[in-house]
């Protein structure tokens, strides 16, 4: 049993982790309980959760309700832009892109501005948890992402790319037409592809990075289409993927931000995208549209991903991916095959649903009897074989995809039942669905819990266990938060509270570590790793400022101010994602520097914080705070 405060005033009902950030203007229902949903009155939080829905908003205009993410070029990966009324494209030589700015979400739902454009996000995400930051600290973050505009070049004639996108650029070196033997005598008609020496470091880029972490294609299928060594049908699934695998490839090739990020091969792509598409459904259309949505959320152009990826997903569905195969006449390479793609969705949408704060768009009752992909090596299973073969007991390519899908069981169960949860979860509660994590985190092997530095699946693992790690401490982080805006009260923390606190900051600290020793000893600086790599720490370090900003006279406060600026200065080192990398290291430093000063080692406690808030730190931009609206 937890102590109980002497207060009379009910727990808001519509609190939960990943509630609504926008202001609503219905009528409150903080003081109902839902009908049917019992209330556990020996459960009840010790501490007062705060009402997101009224105070941790991002400023948006629920009346236009939009967002737009239709700009050419995303000015966070390219500071430099096109003045306003240069020249479109042209073409003869190479692309002037005119680029627009825009204010709005980036793909960490991290940074979003107030401003319209931003669409939903609930607290889970990192942009509403930054925003009660903000308001916390009382400093007013300025438009770190915006950049000054010039002319962007895009290094490709727009003519050659119109010519790919048509299918009749007939100099391509790696043309896959062959002739068909039908009694026609019609020519079927095949896929042109770029020349060799443009697309194989592309392709190589391709399996050495993104395909570690989402393996939802066959790697021997795909080098053997690049090589001509399969025909390659001219249809509009095989140009999708194979172009998005060309576009993915070039992003995270990438070693600065001036360096090319595949947009073109993405075109080429989406060109293969029609209102025909939605009348047909293939494999390959769900593996290139998968990518797509992956491509486009790393791009900054989050809402368009997410919404491919639930495209993929309902494909998918429409396929029977989501259960097994049944008097079908498959190859086991095929059968297994459709695992890995239906695991590599279920993944991708469970991260998805927590960073955005938004729902799991799958029933969580389909993930329970999901058959996980085997454990092997892809030379275990050729499109000849016949019998299964057995699982490894170490890491291979698809063991971090089985850890997410395995993890995705439990996390998005959680995830929806906080979303739904009314009244808020309990702190007993919480601390359960923290339990249940954990075994199933103990479930994975051993050899994936801790994996080698000298392992090729050293980066995809290691992601895996930050995003794991990242879920835990999103558990904690409301209790954090409600302890926070709770300050001026100076209420007594029940051991409990404080318990989680240490967590959550802990977890924060852990994840810090484990990102901070990956940084240091990677030198390839390639783009898809620098982006994880920023998401996380940045997730992270978003705990710890709270904490700087709430406890300055914490014993370790100096301990978190120095972490919080090395993290900056590691973020300002990062060259492939140099201009996010830049916005997140300023919101650090001026929320630190911002931070009342630490009064040193010999008046410092851990106790309640020193920090007199006045009415006016909680009416900022309107109510923010309506300390009577919680417990």
């Amino acid at each position: 049993m937890f102590d109980q405060p002497a207060t009379s005033n009910p727990l808001p009902t519509n609190y939960s982790t990943t509630s609504r950030a926008l202001k609503s203007t219905a009528p409150s229902s903080r003081n109902q309980t839902r009908p049917g949903t019992p209330r556990d009155d020996t459960e009840t939080f010790p501490l007062p959760l705060i009402d997101v829905d009224d105070h941790i908003d991002l400023d948006v205009d629920v009346d236009t309700y939009e967002w737009r993410e239709d700009r050419t070029r995303d000015r966070l990966h390219h500071p430099s832009s096109t003045r306003p009324g240069s020249a479109s494209g042209s073409l003869d030589g190479n692309i002037n892109v005119n680029v627009e700015e825009r204010s709005g979400l980036d793909g960490m739902a991290s940074l979003a501005e107030r401003a319209k454009g931003v669409s939903y996000l609930g607290l889970s995400s990192g942009a509403t948890f930054l925003n009660a930051i903000r308001r916390l600290s009382r400093v007013q973050l300025n438009n770190t992402t915006s950049a000054p505009t010039e002319n962007v070049m895009v290094d490709d004639s727009l003519a050659r790319v119109e010519r790919q996108i048509q299918g009749f650029d007939r100099t391509a070196a790696s043309s896959t037409r062959l002739a068909n033997p039908s009694s026609s005598g019609q020519r079927e008609k095949y896929l042109q592809l770029p020349p060799h020496a443009e697309i194989l470091p592309l392709v190589d880029s391709y399996f050495r990075h993104f395909h570690h972490l989402t393996p939802i294609v066959h790697e021997p299928t795909i080098r053997a289409q690049v090589w001509g060594a399969i025909p390659v049908p001219d249809t509009a699934g095989s140009r999708l993927l194979l172009y998005m695998v060309f576009a993915m490839g070039a992003f995270d090739l990438a070693r600065s931000p001036s360096d090319p990020d595949g947009r073109k091969y993405y075109e080429i792509a989406r060109q293969a995208m029609s209102s025909e598409l939605l009348e047909q459904g293939s494999l390959q259309l769900v593996q290139g549209i998968g990518v797509m949505a992956n491509y486009l959320q790393r791009s900054n152009r989050p809402n368009m991903g997410f919404i491919y990826l639930g495209l993929a997903i309902r494909m998918a569905t429409a396929l029977g991916l989501h259960i097994p195969p049944s008097g079908l006449k498959q190859t086991i390479l095929q059968h297994e095959t459709r695992k890995r793609v239906w695991a590599c969705l279920i993944a991708c949408e469970a991260g998805c649903s927590v960073t955005f704060g938004r729902p799991f768009g799958l029933g969580t009752s389909h993930l329970i009897p999901m058959a996980l992909p085997l454990n092997i090596n892809d030379e275990q299973i050729t499109v000849t074989s016949e019998d299964m073969p057995p699982e490894s007991s170490e890491i291979t390519l698809y063991t971090s995809l089985i850890a997410q899908a395995h993890m995705a069981k439990t996390t998005s169960s959680i995830h929806d039942s906080i979303l739904c949860a009314h009244p808020a979860p309990s702190l007993k509660r919480i601390q359960r669905y923290d339990a249940s994590i954990l075994e199933a985190f103990h479930e994975l092997p051993v050899a994936f819990q801790h994996p080698d530095p000298n392992s090729a699946w050293y980066h995809a693992c290691s992601i895996t266990l930050w995003r794991i790690r990242d879920f835990r401490a999103i558990l904690y982080r409301p209790v954090l938060l409600a302890a926070a805006w709770d300050a001026r009260r100076q209420k007594q923390l029940s051991s409990g509270v404080k318990e989680a606190i240490n967590i959550c900051r802990t977890l924060a600290l852990e994840n810090l570590n484990e990102i901070g020793y990956c940084m240091r000893n990677d030198e390839s600086r390639q783009r898809g790793l620098e982006w994880y790599t920023l998401f996380f720490a940045f997730q992270s370090a978003l705990t710890l400022l709270l904490s700087v900003v709430w406890e300055p006279r914490h014993a370790e406060s100096l301990l978190w101010r120095d972490v919080l600026l090395n993290t900056a200065q590691a973020f300002r080192n990062l060259r492939s994602v140099q201009a996010l990398g830049n916005a997140c290291a300023g919101i650090i430093e001026s929320i630190v520097e911002s931070a009342p000063p630490h009064p040193g080692p010999s008046s410092v406690d851990s106790g309640q914080t020193s920090l007199n808030f006045t009415d006016d730190t909680f009416n900022q931009s309107g109510s923010i705070l309506d300390v009577d609206r919680y417990w």
